[in-house]
């Protein structure tokens, strides 16, 4: 099959996210996934991707959008390696993830956004597993947390300590807990590199 710029634009996205939910990637082609025709044409794009070995798709949750992760076709033509099976332990939080980094690139072109999950890729064994990676990274310097869970101390302790050493210009923390953020800035002892955003459930945008 003949691949359009679209079908490339996509895989692109996904390859810096894993899975990603299908509107989502609409968002990113910037459709507006609340029209009928919208879906119906992600529905179309998503079956001719799915019946090349371009695309999986998988539906999780009953009345939300299918995700989408590369099939061994698309892998091959992005480079990369195929997906593990999506764990839902961790759905909420790549969600949120995927939707932030979405809108930041919806929203400015120009930035480079580089992902955990898309510098792990070129990574193997005990190196992946160990270091400490942000969610998101924009233009090299700027560190992006999504923090949905309270971490036991020790293992906060750390990970701001990392953020205190490294070179990341600023680091900034989207939480929906007020307790995280002045946890952060107690063991930050409110150091201004730390910038924290709240929000409610998934409405973060």
């Amino acid at each position: 099959t003949t691949l359009s710029e679209r079908d490339i634009k996509i895989f692109e996205l996904i390859k810096k996210f894993g899975w990603i939910r299908e509107d989502f990637i609409a968002k990113y082609l910037k459709l507006d996934w609340s029209s009928t025709k919208v879906k119906h044409n992600m529905y179309a794009l998503g079956t001719r991707l799915y019946k090349n070995e371009f695309v999986t798709k998988v539906k999780i949750i009953e009345g939300y959008p299918a995700y989408w992760s590369l099939a061994k076709n698309g892998a091959i033509f992005m480079n990369c390696k195929q997906q593990n099976p999506m764990s839902l332990a961790t759905l909420r939080h790549n969600d949120m993830v995927a939707k932030l980094g979405v809108h930041m690139l919806v929203n400015n072109s120009t930035i480079i956004l580089q992902t955990e999950h898309e510098i792990k890729q070129n990574m193997f064994g005990i190196i992946s597993k160990n270091i400490k990676l942000p969610d998101i990274i924009i233009n090299e310097n700027i560190a992006i947390e999504v923090e949905l869970s309270r971490k036991n101390d020790s293992k906060l302790t750390a990970i701001v300590n990392h953020y205190l050493s490294s070179n990341y210009e600023k680091i900034i923390y989207y939480t929906n807990n007020v307790g995280i953020v002045n946890k952060i800035k107690y063991l930050a002892k409110n150091n201004e590199k730390f910038n924290f955003k709240l929000f409610n459930g998934l409405n973060i945008l």
